[in-house]
């Protein structure tokens, strides 16, 4: 529960920044109200996912198909759940992918979190 107020303020937070940062010529996806909505509902399959072999599936089938979107989410949580059991490679590798895709759909709460993510598998 405390890691999820965590990032619900470390969202609201960057979102607030972004609002006062950007420039007028930046187009931001994650203003969109269905892209939160989609994006809420990927995350929501990630967290529910079972397995790390269903979570992996998942986020390589939908870089394939150029679910640029759901592939982030998926990797997000893959590599959350491998930094849980100390595996810390692993980790790295989907946060970066993460990463990746977040700034290729120009999510840049997302990108914030993924470094945020990244520096978390470093420091442990």
């Amino acid at each position: 529960m405390k890691t999820i107020l965590k990032y619900l303020l470390l969202a609201l937070a960057s979102m607030a920044m972004l609002t006062f940062c950007t420039q007028s010529n930046t187009v931001i996806s994650s203003a969109d109200p269905s892209f939160l909505s989609r994006k809420f509902k990927m995350d929501s399959i990630a967290i529910n996912s079972t397995s790390l072999k269903d979570l992996n599936n998942l986020a390589q089938a939908s870089a394939k198909t150029g679910d640029d979107l759901a592939a982030m989410c998926f990797y997000r949580e893959l590599g959350k759940r491998n930094r849980d059991s100390s595996n810390f490679r692993d980790a790295i590798y989907c946060h970066g992918e993460a990463l990746a895709l977040a700034k290729k759909i120009k999510d840049t709460i997302s990108i914030i979190a993924m470094l945020n993510q990244q520096g978390t598998n470093y420091r442990r």
